[in-house]
């Protein structure tokens, strides 16, 4: 307080720089339990908010552009992440009861400061932290996230993996911990995983980075079945970033339906599907993908509503449908401007004519339970359920007609395809406009995770201190 406010810049400059660099020399250490307090001092004092004087540090790290320094960060982030990764390959390797051990693993590494076993991956919840701010703050951090490692980074101990970034490195972990959230602490971590997908989501390089075919990486998504338990090692190679977090997300939405995951990561990963498709769309980006895999999860999970009409009460189960509503008029709408075959196209409208009953349930739904429709949201949403609806009513007298002139009970999907290619110039479908969204910092996430990290730090002073 009795520092001038020169006085003050300048010793918070020489204290994070003092700090980044004790950081450094703990890492080369490796004492997994001073490097956890080190660097949750660090994001305490990111952390700091006063009224009168702006957070230095976060003035400092913004400005931050000394490439030793920040390839240091980058290599932490990154090892401590690819250790994660590595640990959980070796429980799927081992283990016949793959639930348990990853979630006792999890439960016991994740948010723990005394696990000298993993030792770097003892505090993911800081290091997340750490990611999450220098991504927001520091343009020249986010221009490296997907150099590939060189052989020779720091920590790793000639570990590196081949073709490998840190931006592949976490989104391998994304797929970890999008599959065991059980705990609510796991629920805390999906969640700030997913909002440093949206900061990236939000920068326009880093998007482009996602959807550039040319930044290749190997990748391996851990994917639950849809009727099993098991975890299944899948190797994406050779592809854009892009479309493993679109499986991964898929996988998400099929695999966690039945269980109490919470509507806020849903409604955030269909938020990452429609920036990724406005942005396709803006940029007549056209990527080869097997788009029947996020067709058929949208319809899964308005199948999951279906059965559940009690869901229809909460507003947020709402907001999910409508962002629902929105993917699927955006393929509509715009799917020419980012499909890569006009066959994709044909294969989406085939998608809609195998539900019809789906399609007419939901809108009975909503006619059932009338003061649904009184604001422009709900009406917005039944409009959108309602082009799906035309569609039906336009085809299926079509390939009826079909049938009934061939002489037979079933068509095939490639007959269905033909049907809709020749008839479908005279469709016409309500107009929705294309939204667009924008990422704001969640200091309330943050807030939660520092209080929970902070609780754990004084227990571990306290014990540091009897001994």
């Amino acid at each position: 307080a009795n520092l001038t406010d020169f006085e003050a810049t300048i010793l918070t400059v020489i204290f994070t720089d003092k700090l980044i660099h004790f950081l450094i020399d703990e890492m080369a250490i490796c004492t997994p339990t001073r490097l956890s307090l080190i660097i949750n001092i660090f994001i305490f004092v990111l952390q700091f908010k006063n009224d009168q004087y702006s957070n230095r540090v976060i003035m400092y790290l913004s400005l931050l552009d000394e490439n030793d320094t920040l390839n240091i960060l980058l290599n932490l982030i990154a090892h401590t992440i690819y250790t994660f990764n590595k640990k959980n390959v070796e429980k799927i390797g081992c283990k016949k009861n793959i639930i348990s051990s990853i979630t006792n693993m999890i439960g016991s590494s994740i948010l723990n400061l005394q696990n000298e076993n993993i030792k770097i991956c003892f505090n993911m919840t800081s290091i997340l932290i750490l990611f999450y701010e220098l991504l927001y703050l520091n343009r020249n951090f986010i221009f490296r996230i997907h150099c590939e490692i060189p052989e020779d980074a720091t920590f790793f101990h000639n570990d590196v993996p081949k073709r490998s970034s840190l931006l592949s490195i976490f989104i391998e972990y994304l797929s970890i911990t999008m599959q065991y959230i059980r705990a609510d602490e796991n629920i805390l971590i999906v969640n700030l995983c997913l909002e440093i997908i949206s900061v990236m989501l939000s920068d326009n390089y880093l998007i482009e980075v996602l959807h550039n075919v040319n930044f290749v990486f190997d990748v391996n998504l851990y994917i639950k079945g849809v009727k099993s338990r098991n975890v299944s090692v899948v190797r994406k190679e050779t592809v854009p970033i892009i479309f493993c977090l679109i499986d991964i997300i898929c996988n998400f939405f099929v695999s966690n339906l039945s269980r109490l995951v919470p509507y806020e990561l849903l409604i955030k990963c269909t938020q990452i599907l429609q920036n990724c498709l406005i942005y396709m769309k803006k940029n007549d980006i056209r990527l080869i993908f097997e788009w029947n895999i996020l067709w058929k999860s949208c319809f899964i999970m308005l199948a999951y509503f279906v059965k559940n009409e009690n869901c229809f009460v909460s507003n947020e189960a709402l907001i999910l449908i409508e962002n629902i509503s929105n993917i699927l008029t955006t393929f509509l709408q715009y799917g020419d401007h980012f499909l890569y075959h006009v066959d994709d196209y044909l294969t989406f409208y085939v998608n809609i004519l195998k539900c019809p009953s789906l399609i007419e349930q939901l809108l009975q739904i909503f006619h059932k339970k009338s003061c649904l429709i009184k604001n422009s949201k709900n009406i917005y949403i039944y409009n959108s359920m309602d082009n799906l609806r035309i569609i039906n009513q336009y085809f299926l007298p079509v390939i009826a007609a079909y049938k009934s002139s061939n002489k037979v009970s079933n068509v095939s999907d490639e007959i269905i395809s033909d049907i809709v290619h020749e008839n479908f110039e005279n469709l016409h479908l309500r107009c929705l406009s294309l939204k667009t969204f924008e990422n704001k910092y969640n200091d309330k996430l943050i807030e939660i995770l520092i209080n929970r990290i902070g609780t754990k730090v004084r227990h571990h002073l306290t014990d540091i201190c009897q001994d």
